[in-house]
């Protein structure tokens, strides 16, 4: 997968995304984003996966590897470039087979 970065995800904004909170961490809350980075990186067992971090208006960065998420963060760097910055509610859905689902809804 080839890289997708807002012009506002700087270089600083990419080495803290190796640290990044947890989306799941953020469920119920509202989160005005204002850049994305979507990366491939190897995971701590040398798996590789797609990550979609985000950079909120206040500096933090929150990354994930939830395809639902990962769907709707590919829409938002022409919101960005338009608006700014875009809010968004993460929450949690039940799915199948009793497992549960992130997903990122525009607010």
């Amino acid at each position: 997968m080839e890289e997708i970065r807002t012009s506002n995800f700087t270089a600083k904004d990419i080495f803290n995304s190796a640290t990044a909170k947890p989306l799941k961490s953020a469920i119920g809350q509202v989160l005005n984003i204002v850049a994305i980075y979507v990366c491939e990186r190897a995971d701590l067992n040398g798996v590789v996966q797609v990550v979609a971090n985000l950079k909120t208006e206040d500096g933090e960065i929150y990354g994930t590897i939830s395809e639902t998420v990962l769907r709707s963060v590919l829409a938002l760097p022409e919101m960005l470039e338009e608006e700014g910055s875009v809010a968004i509610k993460v929450e949690e859905r039940p799915g199948a087979k009793g497992r549960s689902y992130l997903v990122a809804s525009l607010v």
